[in-house]
């Protein structure tokens, strides 16, 4: 909160690591095996802020969350669409339902036994920032974020938001609303860094992500028809990012005139295997959307360069880019010198004027200059 500070790591040795689950369920409290389902077993410490996602063994294997909700007096799990009424109707092993609102109890379907036999570390990523940024003029050094079901590092309109060498795993997967009738009602959601609100000089550089729910990095927000915000003096550069179902993500969403996007650049940047994750733990409707770059089809009206340069898209599940402009078309990024690698007949994406999913196919070169205008890309075929 307080304007103006640093923070970081000094001495040698590994980076100091800040883990936001507030236990190691493999070591403390207990796992009561339940007599509704003799493989349901239930953790002894309640936990009032939400679980979205159980890690195993240091990320050796995951859980897959149950979301409960309620329709038209039907209970449902949303993830999967099958009828959902008490954690006796978990069905899958390493399934998981935590009843946040009422008991903080949390429920583990283990079919090989109790757990805290079956597996040496149990990690809970519980509904918190690892860091929440509610100042000016911060810089975050060489620190070490796992295990949140919020985002590693939060914040709302700032300005100079410096976040480098920092390593971020396991991020996210927690309920954004819990309020029937809210857009998001029962959404998961985590970042590893972000921004919700307007920047200037605003820089993540040299970081380390691996598993992180939704983006790896992002800016974004929701203007609506009034007020002025800016995203201006953005470097994401020099980033390692796998495993995340977004790997940059950036939208700015509103009618109003006086709000833009300026001077904004992702260069060297490293990035592989988008929406191969855990963040593929969500509703079949909500598959199929994630990309390297992803800008939805958002106004993201522009006044300034946006450069995406000498980055690697390696794969992609659905798709390598999406950068698109509904309000004008100058907010479309240029890119160049990128290397695109992805599975031939895949998709590569969408970019200017275009909005339908085209191929990584034969014509992929040409796609690349006239939608991206990227006239020195490197193309690279994979098979599966």
């Amino acid at each position: 909160k307080k304007e103006g500070v640093t923070y970081a790591a000094y001495g040698s040795g590994k980076k100091p690591e800040i883990h936001v689950s507030p236990y190691d369920g493999a070591k403390e409290g207990e796992w009561i095996k339940t007599k509704e389902n003799p493989n349901v077993y239930k953790y002894s410490n309640p936990m009032l802020d939400d679980v979205g996602m159980l890690v195993f063994n240091n990320g050796k294997s995951h859980g897959t969350k149950c979301v409960r909700i309620v329709e038209d007096g039907v209970s449902y799990d949303r993830t999967t669409g099958e009828k959902f009424n008490t954690y006796a109707d978990l069905n899958k092993d390493l399934q998981f339902y935590h009843d946040y609102t009422l008991s903080g109890d949390l429920y583990l379907y283990c079919k090989k036994g109790n757990p805290a036999d079956v597996f040496d570390n149990i990690e809970f990523n519980v509904k918190e920032f690892g860091i929440g940024v509610a100042a000016d003029n911060i810089h975050i050094d060489n620190l070490c974020i796992k295990y949140t079901g919020s985002h590693g590092i939060g914040s709302g309109t700032r300005k100079n938001l410096k976040v480098t060498n920092c390593e971020f795993a396991w991020i996210g997967g927690s309920i954004l609303s819990n309020t029937p009738g809210d857009k998001n009602y029962c959404v998961r959601y985590g970042n590893g860094v972000e921004i919700y609100g307007g920047c200037d000089n605003y820089e993540v550089s040299n970081c380390y992500f691996n598993q992180i729910y939704d983006a790896a990095i992002t800016f974004q927000y929701d203007v609506g028809a009034d007020g002025t915000y800016f995203m201006k003096n953005v470097d994401f550069s020099n980033n390692v990012i796998e495993y995340a179902n977004y790997s940059i993500e950036y939208w700015l969403e509103g009618t109003s005139p006086t709000s833009y996007i300026k001077d904004v650049q992702f260069t060297n940047n490293l990035m592989w295997y988008a929406g191969y994750g855990y963040g593929q733990d969500r509703p079949k409707t909500a598959i199929g959307v994630d990309a390297h770059i992803k800008s939805w089809s958002h106004d993201n009206r522009r006044n300034g360069y946006f450069k995406i340069e000498n980055n690697l898209f390696a794969i992609a599940k659905t798709m390598l880019v999406q950068s698109n402009a509904t309000a004008d078309y100058k907010g479309t990024p240029t890119y160049s010198g990128n290397t695109y690698i992805q599975y031939k007949n895949s998709t590569l994406g969408t970019g200017y004027k275009i909005y339908r999913r085209m191929p990584f196919d034969d014509t992929v070169a040409d796609t690349i200059k006239t939608m991206l205008f990227d006239n020195n890309a490197k193309i690279i075929y994979v098979t599966k």
